[in-house]
């Protein structure tokens, strides 16, 4: 193994797991190259749970999990990372100038914004946030696309509103902070082409 890929596999081992690193990951204060890998790791698994600009999730109900298990894989991981992202274009662009340049009849755009404020108790810990007003310009610029939409989040009146008319899926998840109910939005067009595929494999069953 280089030098350089043992250096990744530490950072990804070890760091991770040190709260005061990833507090320095959000404040933006590590300038060491060495550390990218381990930025874009933290940028993955970094949760609000602790309440704090730290990224670092304190608990997780999850099995009795905590998230030290939860990253324990994650340099055998790196690899299926790597080809996965192999010709994959990253935009660090508004979504609103990116979505109407990639929107084709064929595009499908899963679309996962920070959650309404409404929805939740620790508004403003993320770096990035949407007010509702940010949230009804995405929504007019989703309802405008000619391909497949999905959105997630939690279903609040302001999300009833945006998406009135769009079928929505509903899951009873687990959270750091217990549970649940996540919703999926799909696009008139969506959810057509969803029902014709599940008829298509009803029928298919049918013929087995």
């Amino acid at each position: 193994m280089s030098k350089n890929k043992k250096r990744i596999a530490y950072f990804i081992v070890y760091a991770i797991y040190l709260a005061t690193f990833n507090v320095s990951f959000w404040l933006g204060v590590i300038d060491n190259p060495n550390f990218n890998i381990h930025d874009f790791f933290m940028g993955f698994s970094s949760g609000a749970a602790t309440g704090k600009k730290t990224g670092f999730r304190s608990r997780s109900f999850r099995s009795n999990r905590g998230p030290g298990q939860d990253w324990m894989n994650y340099p055998e991981k790196l690899r299926a990372v790597v080809e996965r992202l192999r010709g994959v274009t990253v935009e660090n662009r508004p979504a609103l100038e990116v979505i109407p340049l990639l929107d084709t009849p064929g595009t499908l755009f899963y679309v996962d914004p920070p959650y309404p404020s409404s929805t939740r108790t620790n508004f403003g810990t993320y770096r990035h946030e949407l007010t509702d007003a940010e949230h009804e310009a995405l929504a007019e610029c989703l309802r405008g696309c000619s391909g497949y939409v999905l959105i997630s989040g939690y279903r609040c009146a302001l999300y009833d509103r945006l998406f009135n008319g769009w079928q929505r899926m509903e899951k009873k998840t687990m959270c750091d902070h217990g549970y649940r109910q996540e919703c999926l939005w799909l696009s008139p067009r969506t959810a057509e082409i969803v029902a014709r595929n599940k008829q298509l494999s009803l029928i298919g069953d049918a013929h087995d």
